[in-house]
């Protein structure tokens, strides 16, 4: 990684801090890898009860960071906190991100459906019903997210909702 590269990475974690401390709802564009990662740990680590997690396969290029899995673990280890992920395809067996979360006593993981993949085209995840990342088109990264945006991040729980409850219990 370039020097250039990492200051605009740097400045992007900086506006990304800034918006879970303002928690104003402003929406954050984002659109590669690692502005996925570095949002996604920011809903782990600002989340204080419960995330859900929409995701096509659980990328490694996303999912296999230090800091994310660090920000996931962190979360899930404090009292009362929990998680609901669905995940369309399997992961690859390097995806610790996924051995992670398999690992926690608190966290539903299930497989969607393969009648149920061509239904939506989206993947998301919100934080404690007030934050969240949404992808329009799960097979890319470019997404917007936002802190602090309940009205937005309670309609994509209930979308979540909807899709975890056409799925059987393991």
């Amino acid at each position: 990684m370039t020097d250039l590269e990492i200051e605009t990475l740097n400045k992007y974690t900086a506006r990304v801090r800034n918006a879970v401390r303002e928690q104003s709802g402003t929406p954050i564009y984002n659109s590669s890898p690692a502005h996925a990662e570095i949002i996604l740990s920011h809903l782990w680590a600002s989340a204080s009860s419960h995330v859900n997690l929409l995701s096509q396969c659980l990328n490694e290029d996303v999912y296999n960071s230090d800091g994310l899995i660090e920000s996931a673990q962190k979360f899930l280890s404090q009292q009362g906190a929990s998680a609901d992920i669905l995940y369309e395809d399997e992961p690859q067996a390097t995806n610790r991100f996924f051995k992670a979360m398999k690992a926690q006593d608190n966290v539903s993981i299930r497989k969607i459906d393969d009648r149920l993949h061509g239904r939506y085209d989206f993947s998301l995840m919100t934080a404690d019903g007030k934050s969240y990342r949404f992808a329009e088109d799960k097979y890319e990264m470019t997404a917007v997210a936002a802190f602090g945006d309940p009205e937005n991040a309670k309609s994509l729980d209930d979308v979540f909702g909807q899709i975890k409850a056409l799925e059987a219990p393991d």
